[in-house]
C-alpha cells in the first residue's frame, strides 16, 4: 500500500545515449588520457543523467594512481535557487559512514584494545537481543558484516518510533532473529549504533569526537562533520529532495535526522573531502605522508564476510560479476576481472555511492540530493567501466537503471490498483469510531495510540514518539494511515476484537502485532 522511503539497493536509473570511446584505444592509453577522456565523457552524462531524474544536483571526485584527477559539481544545491553545487558543497553521506565506523574499530584492533571476533557483550555488557544465544556470541565481525540474523523490524525503532539512542539500545532486547546467527545477510542499521557504543566504551570517547579526531583530521576532511548536520556556519551545503507528488518533480524537504543511529549514517561531508578518503585507503592506510591506518587493517575491511544473495536481478545488472558479499563496511564484488570494493548511501532526499578497484589504484565518490540510489551508482559504475576501458559500446548503466526504476515503480501502482480493487465497498466498522481509541503496545516499538475522533471527525495514530498518520475507513474493521510525513505513504492498519465484541489487537503492516492496554493495566516495556 505505501511507498518503501528506504532500501540498502533501490534499483533505479538515469538516462544517456553517449558512449565512451573504443576499449582498445583506452586500453593502450596512458593513465592521464583516460582520465581526461573519462571526464569529457561524463560532464554532459552527469548533465543529461540530473535533467533525467529532476535530480537538482551531484558532486564527483575521482582519484587515480595516488592523486585526485577529477573533483567537481553540478547542478545546483536547491531546485529553484542559483546556488551551484561544487566539490567542497556538504551532502549527507548516509551509510559510507559504515565505513568510517569500521575503520574506527579497526584503531582499536590495531592498538590491542579489541578483536575482530570479541564477543560484543565482553566490552559493552549492556548488549542484549531477544536470542540469549546471540547475545552471547555476536561478534564485532558480525556487527560491522550484517550477519546476525536479527529481523528487519529494527529500522523501525527510529523511522517509526521516533526513540533516541538509549531507547533503541534499550528496545534491542525485544529483537528477535529473522534467521540463524551467520545464516545469511541481515542489514542492520541499528547494530552499527552498538558499534559505535562498543567504540566508546574501549576508547572513552564518543563515536562522533574519535571518527573526527582520528580519522577525519589525519585525513584534511576540513569541511566534513560528525553530528548529523553540516558543520556549523556552513552555507556551502546541499538541500535533500523528494520525486513524490504529481508532477513528480525535486522538491526540497527537511532533512532526516539520523543521529539516532549516528555510527550508521550520520556524517556530512563533501566530493573534495571524501577523495582524501579513497586516496588512503587505496594507498593501504596511508595519507600525504602520514600512516591512518595499517594495511592489515584495509585488508580487513574489504576481506568477504558475508554473502549476498545474488539473485537474478543483480545477475542480469552485473552480469560480468559472480559473487557479492559484504566486508567491513563495505560491498565486495568481482566485476569485469576485479575486485570492486563500494556502497551506498541513502537518507530521504539523500543518495551517494563509492567505489574502489584497489589493484587499479581507482576510486570514485557520486553524491546526489536527490533520493534515488541507483543514480549515483549508475554514475560510479560508468566511471569504472571507463578506466576498464568496457565496450564498445559502452554499457548504457542509465538506460538499465531507469527502465528498472520505472518497472519497479509501476510494480507499487500495480499493487495500490490491486488492494484497491479487493477492497470490500460498502461495509462499516464494527464499532463507532470512539470505541478504537486506546493504547496499543508491543514489546519492541512500544505504544501505538489512536486518538479519539476530533471536532471535525479526524482520527489520528500516533506510533511512539514518531509518526503520526490519519485514519480513514478502508474495510471492515480496516483502515487506511496517511502518514502526514508523505515519503512514508500509507499503510493498512486493522484491529480485531475479542469474545465481547472489544477492540484487543491492532496490526499495522510493516509495524506488526500490537495488543491493546487495558485501563488500569500496568506497563511492562
Amino acid at each position: 500500500m505505501r511507498s518503501r522511503p528506504r532500501s540498502l539497493f533501490l534499483v533505479a536509473g538515469l538516462v544517456s545515449a553517449l558512449s565512451l570511446a573504443p576499449a582498445r584505444a583506452r586500453a593502450a592509453a596512458p593513465p592521464g588520457e583516460v582520465a581526461g577522456e573519462v571526464a569529457r565523457d561524463l560532464d554532459p552524462y552527469v548533465t543529461q543523467a540530473l535533467a533525467t531524474w529532476k535530480v537538482p544536483g551531484a558532486a564527483i571526485a575521482i582519484v587515480k594512481d595516488g592523486r585526485v584527477v577529477l573533483a567537481r559539481g553540478f547542478g545546483v544545491r536547491a531546485a529553484g535557487r542559483p546556488e551551484r553545487v561544487d566539490e567542497h558543497t556538504s551532502f549527507a553521506i548516509a551509510s559510507l559512514s559504515k565505513g568510517f565506523t569500521a575503520a574506527a574499530l579497526g584503531l582499536l584492533v590495531e592498538e590491542g584494545r579489541l578483536g575482530w571476533d570479541d564477543p560484543v557483550v565482553r566490552h559493552w555488557p549492556g548488549f542484549a537481543v531477544a536470542d540469549p544465544t546471540v547475545t552471547r556470541e555476536l561478534t564485532i565481525r558480525d556487527l560491522l558484516a550484517h550477519r546476525s540474523g536479527l529481523g528487519p523490524e529494527s529500522d523501525a525503532l527510529w523511522s517509526y518510533a521516533g526513540y533516541g539512542r538509549e531507547e533503541i539500545l534499550a528496545r534491542l532486547r525485544f529483537l528477535g532473529q529473522g534467521a540463524g546467527l551467520r545464516a545469511s545477510f541481515s542489514y542492520q542499521n541499528v547494530l552499527y549504533l552498538v558499534a559505535g557504543e562498543v567504540l566508546a566504551a574501549r576508547s572513552g570517547q564518543r563515536w562522533e569526537e574519535f571518527v573526527a579526531t582520528r580519522l577525519l583530521a589525519p585525513l584534511d576532511m576540513c569541511s566534513s562533520s560528525t553530528s548529523g548536520k553540516p558543520l556549523p556556519g556552513s552555507t556551502n551545503v546541499a538541500q535533500p529532495h523528494s520525486d513524490t507528488g504529481d508532477p513528480p518533480e525535486a522538491r526540497p524537504i527537511q532533512a532526516e535526522d539520523s543521529t539516532p543511529v549516528s555510527p550508521a549514517a550520520a556524517l556530512h561531508s563533501s566530493a573534495a573531502d571524501l577523495a582524501h578518503w579513497l586516496l588512503m585507503l587505496l594507498d593501504r592506510g596511508q595519507y600525504a605522508g602520514r600512516r591512518v591506518l595499517q594495511p592489515a587493517t584495509v585488508d580487513a575491511l574489504f576481506t568477504p564476510q558475508m554473502l549476498i544473495d545474488f539473485e537474478p536481478a543483480l545477475k542480469a545488472l552485473y552480469p560480468e560479476s559472480h559473487f557479492q558479499a559484504y566486508g567491513l563496511g563495505w560491498v565486495v564484488q568481482d566485476y569485469r576481472g576485479r575486485l570492486v570494493v563500494w556502497n551506498t548511501g541513502g537518507l530521504h532526499g539523500m543518495a551517494c555511492s563509492t567505489a574502489l578497484i584497489p589493484e587499479e589504484r581507482l576510486g570514485v565518490v557520486v553524491l546526489t540530493n536527490g533520493p534515488r540510489i541507483s543514480l549515483p551508482e549508475a554514475l560510479v559504475f560508468r566511471v569504472l567501466d571507463g578506466y576498464l576501458g568496457a565496450g564498445p559500446p559502452a554499457k548504457d548503466w542509465s538506460g538499465l537503471r531507469l527502465k528498472a526504476s520505472l518497472a519497479r515503480r509501476a510494480r507499487l501502482a500495480e499493487a495500490e490498483r490491486a488492494a484497491e480493487a479487493a477492497r470490500v465497498r460498502g461495509t462499516r466498522p464494527t464499532l463507532s469510531l470512539e470505541r478504537y481509541a486506546g493504547v496499543y503496545e508491543q514489546p519492541l516499538l512500544g505504544r501505538v495510540t489512536v486518538s479519539p475522533p476530533a471536532r471535525d471527525g479526524r482520527v489520528t495514530l500516533q506510533v511512539a514518539r514518531g509518526l503520526v498518520g490519519d485514519l480513514s475507513h478502508w474495510h471492515y474493521d480496516t483502515f487506511r494511515i496517511v502518514w502526514r510525513n508523505p515519503l512514508y505513504g500509507t499503510s493498512l492498519a486493522t484491529f480485531a476484537l475479542d469474545p465481547n465484541g472489544a477492540p484487543s489487537r491492532l496490526f499495522i503492516e510493516e509495524l506488526g502485532d500490537f495488543r491493546r492496554e487495558k485501563a488500569g493495566e500496568a506497563r511492562t516495556h
